[in-house]
């Protein structure tokens, strides 16, 4: 991933032995980066400045695959806190305007540790009302995307075996940079 959050791509030119090979080839990576596309979908990204109550200044906030991460500054590298969504609840504050508050579900969870505060609440207020739906539409897509990570996580395990007949999509020899290398389409990595 690049710095501004896009992902990096690189082109290869890689050939195959036949067009019947090349169909499989085009085929597995085809379906690869549909299932890629549907990841990235409910995982999208969400982040910008929100306020900290009893703070003085806003901090930036970066809500990536279900994990919540707050920083002094958007350049800033270091993690000034960060909780799991599936470790916590959170709830529109009816008295207050664009606030939001966030606190732990789990006895000793990284979200009671990492909200600092004695009773684990995290109350944040957005700049204006449309920032403020964002947020609230991209925790509750967050909060979906990890429930739903649960239940095909409990779903796999119970075909293991056929979950490891789907993890390699293709593999064989092919030539890249006119040397014949072994490659292999696994999950969404390409190896060789």
């Amino acid at each position: 991933k690049k710095p501004d959050g896009k992902l990096e791509t690189h082109t290869h030119l890689l050939t195959a032995r036949s067009a019947a090979e090349r169909q499989l080839w085009m085929h597995a990576l085809q379906e690869n980066k549909v299932k890629h596309e549907r990841r990235f979908a409910m995982n999208k990204e969400h982040y910008g400045w929100l306020r900290v109550r009893k703070a003085t200044k806003p901090l930036f906030f970066v809500l990536t695959k279900g994990r919540l991460a707050w920083y002094r500054s958007q350049q800033d590298a270091d993690e000034k806190g960060a909780l799991l969504l599936d470790e916590c609840s959170f709830r529109r504050e009816p008295n207050e305007l664009r606030t939001v508050s966030l606190w732990p579900t789990q006895v000793g969870s990284q979200a009671a540790l990492a909200t600092g505060g004695s009773e684990g609440l995290l109350t944040l207020q957005a700049p204006d009302d449309e920032e403020f739906e964002r947020w609230m539409l991209a925790l509750e897509r967050a909060r979906d995307a990890t429930q739903r990570k649960r239940d095909d996580r409990s779903d796999q395990l119970r075909s293991a075996a056929s979950q490891a007949r789907q993890k390699v999509h293709r593999s064989g020899w092919l030539v890249y940079q006119k040397r014949k290398r072994f490659v292999t389409l696994q999950s969404e990595l390409l190896m060789w």
